[in-house]
């Protein structure tokens, strides 16, 4: 029950982590290894600050917030050192799917608040494993789906391969 509820949290890291992955690696090709080492300082000591802060009043769900924040600030910072970097670039869909992937982690986050409630309530510890598992591995395939249907360029490449090797 209450891992359902910090993966609705953990879900919108998805996005901001997916366009953080990709500032290291244009910083990495420009040969600056200086930006994102600082960008994840900054993350690291944000996200310790935030975790000790947040985790007495509010637990696991204080430590998910906390990890959001952080890469919310290394994403920022990474931006904010590349010169060439305009914001409007980061909602175009052809450059780093921000759209899909956040509209991919809406459906996600809407899945498991509905879903979650309708499940039985686990009484026993395998109970849980059971639950818990079933709505990460449920909230994968849903992801996936909803990126699929919002065109995301690498789903179309993950299906292409499965083809070419008749999985």
């Amino acid at each position: 029950v209450q891992g359902a509820k910090v993966l609705e949290v953990v879900a919108w890291t998805i996005p901001v982590y997916a366009v953080s992955l990709f500032l290291v690696k244009v910083h990495h090709s420009r040969k600056d290894m200086k930006a994102p080492l600082r960008a994840a300082l900054v993350s690291l000591g944000t996200n310790f600050l935030l975790s000790v802060l947040l985790m007495g009043d509010y637990g696991v769900f204080g430590l998910a917030w906390a990890n959001l924040i952080s890469a919310f600030c290394q994403t920022t910072i990474l931006m904010l050192n590349l010169s060439f970097f305009k914001f409007q670039d980061l909602i175009r869909t052809k450059k780093f799917a921000l759209v899909a992937t956040t509209v991919g982690c809406l459906v996600m986050a809407t899945f498991l608040y509905y879903c979650q409630p309708l499940l039985p309530v686990a009484e026993t510890k395998i109970g849980l494993l059971v639950k818990v598992l079933f709505l990460v591995f449920s909230s994968i395939l849903i992801y996936g789906l909803a990126l699929g249907a919002m065109k995301f360029p690498e789903i179309k490449l993950l299906l292409q391969r499965k083809k070419l090797h008749g999985l």
